[in-house]
């Protein structure tokens, strides 16, 4: 399979697209100056802990995942269920028909 004509048009495709983009008036996104007021993958932490208070602040942030993981369970498992049932009952009006 040769590189044939399609793949010239691609080519000055991509060309043409960069050529656009070049010629974009203004700056783009990523080359504007950033402050701190648009940035939200930094973090700040205002309160410090103390290493007593380390321990305490894991157990709850462990058993706050654990609420979390169990309750995804319980949905995924009430929609199989939900989700099962349909198609029984889908089957069973089949037979009927």
């Amino acid at each position: 399979m040769g590189f044939g004509q399609g793949g010239v048009e691609r080519v000055k495709s991509v060309k043409m697209n960069r050529a656009q983009l070049n010629n974009r008036k203004g700056k783009g996104y990523f080359n504007s100056p950033q402050n701190s007021e648009n940035v939200f993958d930094k973090f700040v932490d205002h309160t410090q802990m103390s290493p007593d208070e380390f321990p305490a602040f894991k157990k709850e942030l462990s058993l706050k995942v654990k609420k979390r993981t169990r309750n995804f369970y319980l949905t995924f498992a009430i929609a199989v269920i939900l989700v099962i049932l349909v198609i029984t009952l889908f089957i069973y009006l089949l037979k009927l028909i």
